[in-house]
């Protein structure tokens, strides 16, 4: 799980999916807010329509976040919203790696 210093806030939420870019890829989309001034903060949402147990939604957000935390020290400044698709069923975290890295490097958060 992210530190709280590294997530972003509940307020927030509307900010970034109203004025941020979306980038997409086979099982996952971003929305990013870029600002330099920013601390890098994330979050991760994962919808009941995904997963309808809650147990299998924390368990992606899991994934997805340890995948996350090893790459925080290497981006640059904004705060962005990883979403899951609907077909988010694959549990092979090499795919999961490449397509994060590919969303954040078109997304130019990777330094």
């Amino acid at each position: 799980m992210l530190p709280k210093s590294l997530r972003v806030k509940r307020q927030d939420f509307p900010r970034i999916i109203k004025e941020g870019l979306v980038f997409y890829s086979s099982h996952l989309s971003i929305r990013v807010f870029l600002n330099k001034n920013l601390k890098t903060r994330a979050a991760i949402a994962v919808s009941s329509k995904i997963a309808k147990s809650s147990v299998e939604r924390h368990f992606i957000k899991r994934q997805i976040s340890s995948l996350l935390e090893s790459k925080m020290s290497l981006l640059t400044g904004g705060e962005f919203i990883i979403s899951c698709k609907k077909i988010f069923l694959i549990k092979d975290r090499h795919i999961i790696n490449n397509e994060l890295n590919y969303l954040l490097s078109s997304a130019k958060l990777l330094k």
